[in-house]
């Protein structure tokens, strides 16, 4: 048993001034450790604007220098066109330029875009356009250089029905490109690939021509240059849908298809992101007893495909999963469903797997919203600092940009909206990527009270004493890094001047805190029992005198 004989006034006053210190630390020490504030600039700075119409699917990239890459489709005049703009380190968005033009009217559109980036600045944007009257329908390519120019567009295939096209780049510049085709019975995944430096191949089926429809196809590159792609796929004889994959060498031909998942209820939208060290992983949904269930399987280097795991609550159905992963082979995922608590609404979840290890719970990252939320993505950068992006709809039905971060071993922060005043609403889903230094830029649109359309992009950034990442290849399927440095563009007219707003740094880190106060609660009991003991003593001793 332990005597206060054992201890002096001294030791006492030792004693209480530690318990004082674990309290401090407990409460400001180590969460300031851990967490990263980010201070996004809203309004935004703007990139473009337009009363003629709203700016549609953009799409952004960064580059291991901190040079960002920006694309996305427009009216201009009596043309839709896909443009596209850039802003160096530290510098300001150009004007935006066109890459390819076509004529307004019936039968003529763009589809979906999509643009990958090496860490040197390579920069490949691929999309799939409508033209003649939907006469002919054509996947088109065009690159640029680190430092250059863009190039003249290439054809990459045409057809009659072409869509969905993606693209994935490795750190060589050696790229590939996936699509699906109508062949006049089914729809067909096709590719094709060049090595750095070279032309692109010959277009290449990757699935079965007769009685298997596909859809969702997703391709990346590893390090080593060999490709992975993955797709839906539905058997029109057995009614059966499948998660299927295949891959290729750098110089080798396509294997596969390889089954991952099979259901007769559904399975859907399929994604692919691969690791620094060749692993691949892929997330889909498959339909379980209360709905879509979100599953994984992973694709060591060399290696085949693991057993898929159920990674969302089977109660929940999940939809628009997306994700990405770092330079360290940690990934996050995020998508939305819907939940009764909360009065009911759609929510916005996200999971995370630190590489080599098994996937964490997954989390809410906004509260239920009954009018709907839609268009998640996500980034995480080398630190494990995670940045989410998504939309929703306000109690108007318009459309609001949101987001949300949440630092290396800290917790998902509220979700701030990405408009500022003036701004009447936000309009489609944001594009988000992070660059080497941690920071993070969305591009998404909105209107002004004016009525006009704006393209801006809201940047965040990373305290500079928080640790820096090191960058890594980005390309839509593995994620993408973009720069966020503060743009010198002017801000919306009529808003105000755009001030950073700051998440809280400090997490209180409850049952640290709550042993902290126990500490000092018995070094003032032992430290007051003491001095209540020793003036005892002395009253005594006074008394006999």
């Amino acid at each position: 048993m332990i005597s206060l004989k054992m201890f002096s006034i001294k030791t006492y006053l030792h004693f209480l001034v530690g318990s004082f210190l674990v309290v401090l630390v407990c409460t400001f020490g180590v969460s300031s450790a851990v967490a990263a504030t980010l201070a996004w600039n809203i309004p935004g700075a703007v990139i473009t604007q337009s009363a003629n119409g709203a700016n549609f699917y953009p799409r952004v990239v960064v580059d291991g220098s901190g040079n960002t890459t920006a694309v996305w489709f427009a009216q201009s005049g009596s043309n839709t066109v896909l443009f596209s703009t850039t802003r160096p380190a530290g510098g300001s968005w150009s004007a935006p330029s066109t890459l390819y033009s076509l004529p307004a009217g019936s039968g003529t559109f763009f589809g979906s875009s999509d643009i990958a980036v090496t860490p040197s600045g390579e920069v490949i944007v691929v999309w799939t356009s409508a033209e003649n009257n939907q006469s002919i329908q054509y996947v088109h390519s065009v690159s640029k250089p680190a430092g250059g120019s863009w190039t003249a567009v290439e054809n990459l295939t045409s057809g009659t029905s072409l869509a969905d096209a993606h693209v994935a780049i490795d750190a060589n510049g050696n790229a590939s490109v996936i699509w699906k085709f109508q062949n006049g019975q089914n729809f067909v995944i096709q590719s094709v690939s060049k090595n750095s430096g070279g032309s692109w191949s010959s277009v290449v089926d990757l699935s079965q021509a007769v009685g298997i429809d596909t859809d969702t196809p997703r391709i990346v590159i590893d390090s080593s240059g060999s490709s992975t792609a993955t797709w839906l796929q539905y058997d029109t004889t057995s009614f059966v849908y499948s998660i299927v994959s295949a891959s290729k060498s750098l110089n080798g031909s396509w294997t596969g298809p390889t089954v991952l998942a099979t259901s007769a209820q559904g399975a859907y939208h399929p994604g692919i992101v691969v690791a620094p060290n060749g692993t691949v992983t892929a997330l889909w949904t498959i339909y379980g007893q209360n709905g879509l269930l979100l599953q994984s399987a992973d694709l060591p280097q060399g290696g085949s495909w693991s057993s898929p795991v159920t990674i969302s609550n089977p109660s929940n159905s999940v939809y628009e999963q997306q994700m990405n992963v770092n330079s360290n082979g940690d990934i996050v995922a995020i998508w939305r469903t819907y939940t009764n608590s909360g009065g009911g609404g759609t929510v916005i979840q996200s999971i995370t797997r630190t590489s080599g290890a098994s996937w964490n719970t997954p989390v809410n990252l906004s509260i239920p919203n009954p009018n709907g939320a839609f268009g998640p993505e996500v980034v995480i950068d080398s630190s494990g600092n995670t940045t989410a992006t998504w939309g929703i709809f306000d109690q108007n039905y318009n459309e609001v940009a949101q987001t949300s971060s949440k630092p290396v071993g800290g917790a998902w922060e509220t979700a701030i909206d990405l408009i500022g005043p003036g701004q009447l609403s936000g309009f489609l889903h944001p594009s988000i990527a992070v660059n080497q230094n941690g920071d993070v830029v969305a591009i998404c649109n909105y209107r002004d009270s004016q009525g006009n359309y704006i393209l801006a992009a809201f940047d965040a950034i990373l305290p500079v004493s928080a640790p820096t990442p090191t960058p890594t290849p980005s390309s839509s399927g593995s994620g993408s890094t973009p720069s966020a440095t503060p743009s010198s563009q002017p801000t919306i007219a009529g808003s105000e001047t755009s001030t950073p707003l700051a998440y809280t740094g400090f997490k209180l880190n409850i049952p640290l805190i709550f042993i902290g106060l126990v500490a000092l609660l018995f070094g003032l009991s032992l430290t007051s029992y003491r001095i209540f003991r020793k003036r005892s003593l002395i009253n005594e001793k006074t008394d006999v005198l």
